[in-house]
């Protein structure tokens, strides 16, 4: 029996990028490189023998676009019958890759962009008029073809502009606009939270999520399924520093990797305790905030709500649906 919910494959094309965002811990990512074309087949193989309805994102720990291949991974996942996706800076985002890419069948397009104008430059150390400019051509060339999206990263230097921006690109006619909160990325972010300050209110938070009927184990390494550029499986894209691979995509299947997961998530983990995504840290940081009143009485309450609404509330409940008739492997099987 599979886990019944939603899943979504990360091929990272490559890891390296041409912007140095200050949210970004560049400086941690291990060897940086581009995905062999024939490593790229193998994994849209796996996806194929996994769920061919699976959603697949040409995004990793880099700028897809810098990837000399880019346009043909596009192709080929399309003539494979799935629906190609990416995330991508727009600097690279040029008027005629954009006739190419939504002449190729792309489906989605996520544009990661945090500031604007001057704020953009010292941020990601990228022209912003030319990024602004890419993505007015590829909104014009579109004509409904694919669904765009805007994800804005809200920053220590950009919380007073979040809603300014977002009234921006909703102005310009993107299909829809998110703020999300910065992420630590397993830790290698150099921002501190204050959950890793040590063990307060961490039996609280298991104690919190296991009332409100929520796993203490994170969605993540199941929702989403991440292939690095060298063909190797990753616990997931919180992995910045490739600590945890699980196999590899000429040796694996996807389910064995998910079965390599289970078994590394049977015991604490450094990357996992470190990890701001980690829902016992997010309750827990959330406890925190209140206890400073950086957040209502009601913090943890609402921070509760929202995760039954997300991924791992529909985790949480795959999975309690999956255990009513015995504990569950990797795959969702009992």
């Amino acid at each position: 029996m599979q886990l019944e919910m939603s899943r979504v494959v990360d091929i990272e094309v490559t890891n390296r990028c041409n912007a140095t965002c200050s949210f970004c811990p560049r400086e941690k990512t291990p060897k940086q490189g581009f995905m062999d074309f024939e490593v790229f087949c193998k994994a849209v193989e796996r996806i194929q023998e996994f769920d061919p309805n699976t959603k697949v994102f040409l995004t990793g720990l880099g700028e897809p676009m810098l990837h000399p291949r880019f346009l043909d991974c596009v192709k080929h996942l399309r003539a494979n019958g799935l629906r190609p996706a990416f995330t991508t800076n727009a600097s690279r985002l040029f008027r005629e890759s954009s006739r190419d890419l939504l002449d190729a069948g792309l489906k989605h397009i996520d544009i990661s962009i945090s500031d604007l104008g001057d704020d953009y430059r010292k941020v990601y150390n990228l022209d912003y008029e030319v990024t602004r400019r890419n993505i007015a051509d590829f909104m014009e060339l579109n004509d409904g073809r694919c669904f765009v999206q805007v994800t804005i990263v809200k920053h220590a230097g950009n919380k007073d502009a979040i809603d300014d921006m977002m009234d921006y690109w909703r102005s310009v006619g993107v299909d829809y606009v998110r703020a999300i909160r910065e992420i630590n990325r397993g830790g290698s972010c150099s921002r501190e939270y204050y959950f890793q300050g040590g063990e307060q209110y961490k039996n609280e938070a298991r104690e919190v999520l296991e009332k409100a009927g929520l796993s203490t184990m994170c969605y993540l390494p199941f929702s989403s399924i991440f292939i690095g550029w060298n063909g190797n499986y990753y616990l997931c894209c919180m992995d910045w520093e490739k600590t945890v691979p699980v196999g590899n995509v000429i040796e694996h299947s996807i389910q064995q990797a998910d079965e390599l997961k289970w078994e590394f998530l049977q015991s604490p983990s450094a990357i996992c305790n470190a990890c701001s995504v980690n829902p016992v840290n997010d309750i827990c940081e959330a406890m925190h905030e209140v206890d400073r009143g950086e957040r209502g009485k009601f913090g943890v309450a609402n921070r509760i709500k929202s995760l039954h609404a997300s991924e791992h509330g529909e985790f949480s409940r795959a999975m309690a649906k999956a255990m009513r008739g015995g504990r569950p492997d990797a795959a969702g099987k009992k």
